[in-house]
């Protein structure tokens, strides 16, 4: 940064100097004008920081506004930034939706597989919409494709765990034989044989009783992922 004075008649030279090195040039105002231009600069000064201190109000004051769950009568209802919120995820919902479909001339089309004994509950759940159809694509009459189905078990609260730890080691092909149906059986006779005492057992029937005749209660806790 360079100041000075054009007292010589140099002030072109300087100034390709300055804008060579690219430096920033100031003017110094005559001494008899100092006084006023050093308040109009502290006038700008506070003008700026008072208009700074209310956009910062104003934006406080909106996000209040947008987050306030409560009406004029003092009635509970969703927030407008959770309304946001939910616009933000219906529309991010949609679209990853549609990035899976294959785009026609006005409509999308897409594939997808579902236990056949879901196919009402599709149905159903897309009847709602006029323009949405649903069918089933059978193997034979020309679509006799080579993909192979992904593999689906029909699990209950009991045979879940037994097919959580099949699925560890290697989920089963479509077709394909299902070990769960035989740890059903072996595994807790094998886990009986390696831990036989009484207060082990005991205390892991006091706690499986306990997430059985809880388990409506211990949902939406940090248990659930053991029911």
């Amino acid at each position: 940064m360079v100041v000075f004075q054009d007292i010589s008649g140099t002030s072109d030279r300087v100034q390709k100097i300055c804008d060579s090195f690219m430096g920033q040039r100031f003017d110094i105002p005559e001494l008899s004008r100092v006084p006023s231009v050093v308040e109009n600069t502290e006038k700008e000064v506070t003008k700026s920081r008072q208009l700074l201190n209310t956009s910062v109000y104003q934006l406080k004051q909106y996000l209040y506004d947008i987050n306030n769950n409560r009406d004029e009568q003092g009635n509970e209802r969703a927030s407008t930034l959770e309304i946001f919120a939910w616009f933000v995820a219906k529309e991010k919902a949609i679209y990853t939706a549609l990035n899976m479909m294959k785009s026609r001339s006005s409509t999308y089309i897409g594939f997808l597989w579902a236990p056949i004994e879901k196919e009402h509950l599709i149905q159903e759940t897309i009847a709602f919409f006029g323009s949405t159809d649903f069918k089933q694509i059978k193997r034979g009459a020309g679509n006799n494709h080579i993909i192979v189905p992904p593999t689906y078990f029909k699990v209950n609260e009991v045979t879940f765990v037994y097919q959580e730890i099949i699925n560890t080691y290697g989920v089963p092909v479509y077709h394909e034989a299902n070990p769960a149906v035989f740890a059903n059986v072996t595994f807790p006779f094998l886990f009986a044989v390696m831990f036989g005492d009484y207060g082990h057992g005991s205390l892991i029937l006091f706690v499986g009783s306990l997430l059985v005749l809880f388990a409506e209660k211990l949902r939406g806790t940090p248990a659930e992922p053991f029911l």
